[in-house]
């Protein structure tokens, strides 16, 4: 379980990084930016949860290193935001493999003469719904399963000082 925890922390860093610094460059194009405030936050709980949840690695594999006091609280907090973040990613990924036909219909597409024969941009669009939703359970697996970390690990260390 701590190693599945680890890897998913790893990709949704990386994940989250590149979400983050989308949002951040698409803030600073459109007119309004503040309307980036909620996707900014949500990838940045991604971000944070994963890091959170290397701090948890840590002390779990050294014990000698122990868990700082903010660190379960971020954990739960943060992984609270991260999971609103995956949700909210799976469901809109959902929509998008439903819908493609009208995402297509209504999207101001380049001209489709450039493309090669026999490409279709709705197998595209379908193609990053599906990775999208891959991303999401990862995301809302890494926060899972740190809960279940962070509470075998707070019940260890309550059995040990008793």
């Amino acid at each position: 379980m701590l190693g599945v925890a680890t890897v998913l922390s790893w990709i949704n860093i990386v994940v989250g990084g590149i979400f983050l610094f989308v949002q951040l460059l698409g803030s600073v194009m459109i007119p309004d930016g503040s309307a980036m405030i909620v996707p900014i936050l949500l990838s940045g709980a991604i971000i944070l949860h994963s890091y959170a949840s290397m701090q948890l690695r840590k002390s779990i594999v050294n014990p000698n290193i122990p868990l700082s006091s903010q660190t379960p609280i971020g954990i739960r907090f943060i992984g609270f935001l991260a999971m609103i973040a995956g949700i909210i990613f799976i469901s809109s990924s959902v929509w998008s493999l439903q819908n493609t036909a009208e995402i297509v219909k209504q999207a101001k597409l380049p001209d489709m003469a450039q493309l090669p024969k026999g490409f279709k941009i709705e197998n595209f669009f379908k193609f990053f719904a599906v990775v999208f939703i891959l991303i999401s359970v990862s995301i809302i697996l890494n926060v899972l399963l740190n809960f279940s970390l962070l509470r075998w690990y707070l019940f260890s260390k309550k059995q040990e000082n008793n």
